[in-house]
């Protein structure tokens, strides 16, 4: 409902979500919690500031409680980039999500996920995007990276790696994945 735009382009807001929804079999968002088929109402509160995200340096960061189906929830986000220059961009996120209450099992759940960012371009025409993530609920690291290189105009060559993988040992672990997928295109003019 309160919404700041600052003169430098920087940003804070305050914030009110109100949900509905039906579930017609059981929803388990993350390990220890599950909610049970019904109607569910919840509502969400929280702040969120954030500055200019064109600046070298930017940052931002957002808190929110309430309600989640029947249990209750807090959440926090922390974000920031630095681009130094124009063919370089690190970013990262961090998000901590904690639920209690009624289809929680045990006195609480806890969520971390950390998300890192890479994007570096030698020209517009040869990047290499890179991203790796590391979920605690799903005990999971995914490192992706993707070289895009336009060789001829409209003409392109891909390559993507995924490499997933459990963070640490655990009898119900993930299994590692390794991926590797080529795509060329090539676009003929007479």
């Amino acid at each position: 409902p309160l919404w700041f735009l600052f003169r430098g382009g920087d940003e804070a807001w305050i914030f009110v979500e109100k949900t509905a929804q039906a579930l017609t079999e059981s929803f388990s968002p993350v390990q220890k919690v599950s909610f049970a088929p019904g109607d569910y109402s919840y509502e969400r509160i929280g702040v969120a500031v954030s500055t200019q995200a064109s600046r070298k340096v930017a940052a931002g960061g957002e808190v929110s409680t309430g309600s989640y189906y029947s249990a209750s929830t807090f959440s926090g986000q922390l974000r920031g980039s630095l681009q130094p220059i124009p063919h370089v961009l690190l970013s990262a996120v961090y998000t901590y999500n904690r639920f209690w209450g009624p289809g929680v099992a045990g006195d609480f759940a806890q969520t971390h996920l950390l998300l890192l960012e890479t994007r570096l371009a030698l020209s517009p025409r040869l990047q290499l995007v890179g991203s790796f993530q590391r979920d605690t609920d799903g005990n999971a690291s995914v490192l992706n990276a993707r070289l895009a290189w336009e060789f001829l105009p409209l003409s392109f060559l891909y390559v993507v790696v995924t490499d997933t993988r459990p963070a640490f040992s655990a009898p119900d672990a993930a299994l590692q994945e390794l991926r590797v997928v080529a795509k060329l295109t090539y676009t003929w003019r007479p």
